[in-house]
């Protein structure tokens, strides 16, 4: 067949129901045959939903048939009916940017300078020079994660002159650079993990860095803080479209931001005095919540699994039009 033969042929198959199958800009975001593919335009519509609906008051004015479809979206999500959302974050890149935030906190105090200014600042030369709570916090937890103890750390900066030791894994981003070439390291290699009977394996530094890479690199595609029973609760949510759950490494994703959530409630809590912050129940399993995007919910879909939920795509696109919409 020629190639305006072909083009014919296409053309004729995609122009039918009213173009609804066509290739075309209309098409792209259209409900159950919408061509895009990316879950994060899907996991956008689903912050926005979240963002309107997730206040217990908040479905009152809808009628029966929307507040039985946006309770089911909340539902697979894990919302239940009592829970009440106060935030909502898209893609959130916690661990990096309280990092970030903490070293910078520290390099002002060290310096005597204005934290109002200085966090007003693209770049802050001084704290690249300056050791987080936060770093040694996070080793600590991943130490503890691995079934071992953690190193002795030490706050102040060594004199290499003197041959002190200088905890330079301190300072830096651990999703980005971990020296390998620094003494200090060396202690990495003392965590043991406990095998069956007396056998003892132990945890390479490299996994250490692994685990400390991940944590710092994931972003859930949904953050979620609610309150429920007079307790705030985080939960994590990864979202998925036609797609299957990313790994690090040997890691999953969905466990490594349990451990986020995990980390952060406790860094939290001991950083405002308080019960501050809670892991969300509905990671219990040890993962993170993953709710699936379908484009339909015939042919026998597979039923969900703890810790999961399935919303249709068509859903999303109807109930986000309705939020603008009403603008």
């Amino acid at each position: 067949m020629c190639k305006k033969a072909a083009d014919d042929k296409m053309r004729e198959i995609m122009n039918v129901d009213n173009d609804r199958y066509n290739c075309s800009i209309e098409n792209f975001i259209l409900d159950e045959y919408s061509i895009c593919r990316e879950e994060r335009q899907y996991a956008v519509f689903l912050y926005n939903i979240l963002r309107k609906y997730g206040k217990k008051r908040s479905c009152v004015k809808l009628d029966g048939g929307e507040k039985e479809d946006i309770q089911a979206i909340l539902a697979a999500c894990g919302i239940e009916a009592d829970d009440d959302i106060e935030y909502v974050f898209y893609e959130a890149t916690f661990m990096r940017d309280f990092f970030k935030r903490e070293r910078r906190y520290y390099a002002v105090i060290e310096n005597h300078g204005s934290l109002a200014d200085v966090l007003l600042q693209k770049d802050y030369e001084k704290e690249e020079k300056t050791k987080t709570d936060f770093n040694r916090r996070l080793i600590e937890y991943v130490f503890k994660w691995a079934g071992g103890d953690p190193p002795e750390m030490n706050m102040e900066n060594g004199d290499k002159e003197n041959n002190e030791e200088d905890d330079a894994y301190l300072r830096c981003n651990l999703g980005r650079n971990i020296p390998k070439d620094c003494k200090d390291l060396e202690k990495l290699e003392k965590v043991k993990k406990i095998g069956t009977g007396t056998a003892e394996t132990a945890e390479t530094a490299e996994n250490i860095r692994g685990k400390l890479r991940a944590m710092m690199n994931s972003k859930p595609d949904i953050a979620v803080v609610y309150k429920k029973g007079g307790q705030r609760y985080l939960l994590l949510i990864e979202c998925k479209f036609e797609s299957s759950e990313g790994k690090y490494d040997s890691l999953s994703q969905r466990e490594v931001q349990y451990h986020i959530a995990e980390f952060l409630c406790g860094y939290l809590n001991e950083r405002n005095g308080q019960e501050y912050l809670n892991v969300s129940e509905k990671m219990k399993s040890g993962q993170s919540r993953i709710v699936k995007f379908k484009r339909s919910d015939s042919g026998g879909q597979e039923p969900c699994l703890p810790g999961e939920g399935n919303i249709l795509i068509k859903m999303l696109v109807e109930y986000n039009n309705k939020i603008f919409d009403n603008l």
